[in-house]
């Protein structure tokens, strides 16, 4: 819900001209910001990927909301079709939390809500929500379809969908100057300041990340 969120801001201070560049990757909760948006810019070799709810397990690590509701439905399924000893099911169900279970589709079904509320109020809005244009978006919300939280769902893919995505030449001036800005952004964020504003007027940068702050001038732009 914080990328719905950020594609409302988006459209809100843009004056409803909301555009998003991809440079390298934009996963997750990044692919619904750049559903939301009117346009989308790909790098050569930029890719989104699914949106499907990941769960946070409490010794580390991701696991798919998908993926255990549909072991437990699975295994529901098989109990109630087995004639005679239950037991073995019984206790493989003993792992799975129902109250979870249910959260947990809930959450994918918002995640199914969420895709397709930005997309027909931005990139689609001209198309009814029928259901031979939501399901274009299985890519996005169902793991069956890429197989994994991380698999890349590149330009050709997102083009055939039809989203309104271009892809910038390698070999263009255009790519240069996109590539050069995203380096020095990166580099300004990972030893000079924790957040950098980019503006037509004006390039904002937060506190130094360090503790030895050096001084600086008050207005810096990302050239300098």
């Amino acid at each position: 819900m914080a990328a719905e969120q950020i594609v409302n801001v988006c459209r809100v201070y843009g004056k409803g001209q909301f555009h998003v560049i991809v440079p390298k990757m934009a996963k997750s909760a990044c692919t619904v910001i750049c559903l939301g948006a009117q346009s989308v810019l790909m790098g050569p070799t930029a890719e989104l990927g699914p949106i499907d709810p990941q769960v946070r397990q409490p010794e580390g690590g991701f696991f798919s909301a998908s993926s255990y509701v549909a072991r437990y439905n699975k295994l529901m399924d098989e109990a109630a079709r087995a004639q005679g000893n239950i037991e073995p099911f019984l206790m493989n169900l003993k792992a799975f939390d129902p109250v979870l279970v249910e959260e947990l589709e809930r959450e994918i079904e918002l995640s199914k809500k969420v895709a397709q509320d930005v997309l027909f109020s931005g990139m689609w809005s001209d198309k009814e929500r029928a259901e031979d244009e939501t399901a274009k978006l299985a890519v996005f919300t169902r793991i069956e379809e890429k197989g994994s939280h991380g698999r890349p769902i590149l330009f050709s893919e997102l083009k055939r969908i039809g989203l309104d995505v271009e892809q910038a030449a390698p070999d263009s001036d255009l790519w240069g100057y996109l590539w050069e800005l995203y380096n020095r952004a990166l580099a300004a964020l990972s030893s000079r300041c924790s957040k950098l504003i980019e503006t037509t007027d004006v390039s904002i940068m937060g506190p130094p990340a360090r503790e030895n702050h050096e001084p600086r001038a008050g207005k810096q732009s990302i050239s300098e």
